[in-house]
């Protein structure tokens, strides 16, 4: 689950057997539902009993991927991908290869859940400059980001 993205009909069976596990499915016979799926689904702090969304769970494993190739560049799974998808840029401004493997495909579609929950923080790194982002501006062919200031990536809370 936290290297591809499931397809929809596989989720779906899996959560049909789940379901029909927990509310006592035998053959023909159907228990009586007493509380929504949605609320067995919530947290436990919220007094739901805390089942994981099967999609959900694996668009957030999939981003954690995502996640792990930002901040650990020297790893064997970052370079893998950035020498074959994205040799020139981040992945972030990574795009769709139209022949790419199904694992690429998958980390790009968590990459925008990524996006949705991160902020940059930029830092001058010459504390007496004043200035904030220097004379180059943004490089998307190098490593360097605002003339080589600091650039960090922080998760939303």
């Amino acid at each position: 689950m936290s290297c591809f993205k499931l397809p929809k009909g596989l989720i779906k069976e899996l959560e049909i057997m789940i379901r029909k596990f927990w509310w006592g499915y035998s053959g023909g016979n159907r228990k009586i539902h007493w509380v929504k799926w949605e609320r067995l689904c919530e947290a436990k702090e919220v007094s739901g009993m805390g089942f994981k969304e099967i999609e959900k769970f694996n668009d957030a494993l999939l981003a954690k991927q995502v996640w792990r190739m930002i901040n650990n560049p020297d790893s064997l799974c970052h370079r893998v991908f950035k020498a074959r998808f994205f040799p020139y840029c981040s992945i972030l401004e990574a795009r769709e290869a139209t022949v790419g493997s199904y694992a690429w495909k998958s980390i790009l579609n968590a990459r925008d859940v990524i996006r949705r929950g991160m902020v940059a923080q930029v830092q001058n790194t010459k504390r007496n400059s004043g200035k904030v982002f220097g004379n180059s501006g943004c490089q998307s062919k190098s490593k360097t980001l605002f003339g080589g200031h600091v650039t960090r990536l922080y998760q939303q809370r």
